[in-house]
C-alpha cells in the first residue's frame, strides 16, 4: 500500500508530510505489561522479535518513498533500536533540540495559560518544585526543563472542583513502585534498598548509552524508572539522573518510609530527639541520630560517584510519614544546588528553624 501512495503522489507532483505517532507502542506495551503483570509474560513476543517485524513490514516500506516524503516526524516515549531508522541521515534529517519543550509547558506558557484560565499570578517557584524538572538531552543539548504536563492541567482544573492526585496522574510509575522487592539478586535491578540509597544521594549515575537505548523487560532498572516519568537528567550532566519533582518524591516516599523508620528505628528515637531540639533548644541527640543515619549510609555507598549527604538524610528522616508531626515541610531532595539556607517548620508550630545544610564526611575529603 505504500509503494501504491507513493507512485500517487509522485504522478500528481505532491510530496508527503507523514506522522509515526507511539512508534514504539508495541515494545512499550510489551515491556511495561510484564513489569505490572509478570504472570502473563510468556504471552507476549520478545522485543527483538517485535522490533524485526515492524522493520521489515513498516519501516522499510515507509522508508523505500523517501523521494516523496518532505518530512518524517516519529514520536514515542522509548528509543527504540529499529535498524531502518538507524540511516534516517540519509533522508537528510537532523536532531531539533527547540522540540524538546514540546514535550511539557515551559515556566512561560504555564503562567500565561494558568493566568488565563485562574486569573490570579502563579507561584511558579511552587509550580516547578511540584510539577517541573523534566529535561530532554539530545545529542548532548539540554534544554531548560519544562513542567509535566499532565498534572499542569490537573492543577488548573482545580478551579472547576476537579482535582487529580499524584497517583491517579503517575498511575503506571505507582504501580511499577509497587513492584520493588527490598532485594534483589538481578544485577542492576532497583529495589528499596537502591531507592533509599538514591534520596540519600540525590543522584544516581547510569551509561548514557544504556539510558538512552536500554530497556530491560526482566526487572525494574533506572532506565524503567526514568521512562515512566519518576527521574529526569541532571543539567549539568546527561549520565546523571535526580528525582524529577515532589509529585514522584511523595510516591518513593509512600514505598521506602516504612523500610527506613524500622532500619533506625525512627518511631522510638527521632521525635523525642526533634521536640528536645525544637522547644529545649538542646539539638545533641538529634544531631547524632542525623549523624548515625549518615555513617550507616555511608558505609554502603563506597565506590559509588554519589555519596549520601545531609540533604538526603533530612530529607529521608524529616518528610518520613513516621515521623512528621504534622507540620508540612518542603522538599529538602529539590533545593537549588545553589541555595544556602532552607526553613524548618519546628515542633512548635510558633517556631522555624533556620537551616544551613552542609556534608562534612572522611569519603568526600580524600
Amino acid at each position: 500500500m505504500f509503494a501504491k501512495v507513493f507512485e500517487l503522489v509522485k504522478a500528481r507532483g505532491y510530496t508527503l508530510f507523514v506522522g509515526v505517532d507511539d512508534y514504539d507502542a508495541p515494545i512499550r506495551e510489551r515491556s511495561f505489561v510484564h513489569l505490572v503483570f509478570p504472570t502473563i509474560h510468556d504471552r507476549f513476543a520478545s522485543p527483538d522479535h517485535l522490533e524485526r517485524v515492524l522493520d521489515t513490514h513498516f519501516w522499510r516500506p515507509l522508508l523505500a518513498g523517501a523521494d516523496v516524503i518532505h518530512k518524517l516526524f516519529v514520536t514515542g516515549t522509548l528509543l527504540v533500536k529499529y535498524p531502518a531508522l538507524e540511516d534516517l541521515h540519509t533522508l537528510g534529517t537532523r536532531d531539533v533540540p527547540s522540540l524538546q519543550v514540546s514535550c511539557g509547558f515551559t515556566e512561560q506558557e504555564a503562567l500565561n495559560f494558568g493566568g488565563s484560565v485562574l486569573h490570579k499570578t502563579l507561584d511558579i517557584a511552587e509550580l516547578n518544585r511540584s510539577f517541573g524538572g523534566y529535561v530532554f538531552p539530545s545529542h548532548g543539548v539540554i534544554a531548560d526543563p519544562v513542567l509535566h504536563p499532565q498534572q499542569i492541567l490537573a492543577r488548573f482544573s482545580e478551579v472547576s472542583q476537579r482535582t487529580e492526585d499524584d497517583e491517579d496522574s503517575f498511575r503506571l510509575l505507582s504501580n511499577i513502585l509497587n513492584l520493588l522487592p527490598e532485594a534483589s539478586d538481578v544485577s542492576g535491578a532497583v529495589t528499596l534498598t537502591a531507592l533509599i540509597d538514591f534520596l540519600a544521594a540525590g543522584a544516581v549515575e547510569i551509561d548514557e548509552a544504556e539510558a538512552a537505548l536500554a530497556f530491560d523487560a526482566t526487572a525494574v532498572t533506572w532506565n524503567v524508572l526514568y521512562h515512566a516519568g519518576a527521574l529526569t537528567y541532571d543539567r549539568q550532566s546527561a549520565g546523571t539522573l535526580r528525582v524529577a519533582n515532589n509529585a514522584v518524591l511523595s510516591l518513593i516516599h509512600a514505598r521506602v518510609d516504612t523500610l527506613f523508620a524500622d532500619w533506625h528505628d525512627l518511631q522510638h528515637t527521632y521525635l523525642n530527639t526533634w521536640s528536645d531540639y525544637s522547644m529545649e533548644d538542646r539539638p545533641e541527640s538529634f544531631l547524632e541520630l542525623l549523624s548515625q543515619i549518615l555513617c550507616d549510609l555511608g558505609r554502603a555507598s563506597f565506590g559509588r560517584k554519589h555519596e549520601p549527604n545531609m540533604r538526603g538524610v533530612l530529607e529521608l528522616a524529616m518528610r518520613n510519614a513516621h515521623t512528621s508531626p504534622g507540620q508540612a515541610m518542603d522538599p529538602i531532595l529539590l533545593l537549588p544546588d545553589n541555595a544556602t539556607r532552607t526553613e524548618v517548620p519546628a515542633y512548635r508550630r510558633d517556631k522555624t528553624h533556620v537551616w544551613e545544610i552542609n556534608t562534612l564526611t572522611l569519603l568526600g575529603m580524600w
